[in-house]
């Protein structure tokens, strides 16, 4: 949640054109209270839940999801890239390893140009999102995931053949 803080700038210019607000779906009201305390876009919190996550994101337009590069970020996987477009957002995310198969479908790193476009132009957000999905039913289903992991297992368990000259 603190990496939105890299945000405010461009979100409060953004908000000086165009009325947004943000909602920040989380686990830790006073760590939202302290980074929103100072900020000019109206911004709402909402308790993580898994019974009402889903309705919570299909209220939204967009997804913001700032990341800090570091050992432990560039190994996440792409759930929450994905669950934003598996509910019909346009995504802003930080690029890491994971997000880059995304890149023709979200705004990635680009937030100061891209993310007005994002909001304003709702068919070019449409476009996005389904580039994302058509992406997600091409790569990224149960059986795609379980055909590379029986593929990556069995080669662990396959026996090595060495010839000795």
């Amino acid at each position: 949640m603190l990496d939105l803080a890299k945000l405010q700038d461009a979100l409060e210019a953004l908000h000086r054109r165009t009325a947004i607000s943000l909602t920040v779906i989380s686990n830790n009201r006073s760590k939202f209270k302290t980074l929103t305390r100072n900020w000019q876009v109206p911004a709402f919190y909402l308790e993580w839940s898994s019974s009402t996550f889903s309705r919570a994101l299909r209220s939204h337009q967009v997804a913001l999801i700032p990341i800090t590069r570091n050992p432990f970020t560039v190994c996440k996987t792409n759930n929450r890239l994905a669950t934003a477009l598996l509910h019909g957002l346009g995504v802003a995310a930080n690029s890491i390893p994971s997000y880059q198969p995304f890149a023709e479908a979200c705004v990635l790193d680009n937030w100061t140009k891209q993310l007005e476009r994002l909001v304003r132009d709702t068919q070019w957000r449409s476009q996005l999102n389904a580039r994302g999905l058509a992406s997600l039913a091409q790569h990224w289903q149960l059986r795609q995931i379980a055909a590379q992991w029986h593929e990556q297992l069995s080669s662990l368990c396959s026996p090595s053949v060495h010839k000795s000259d």
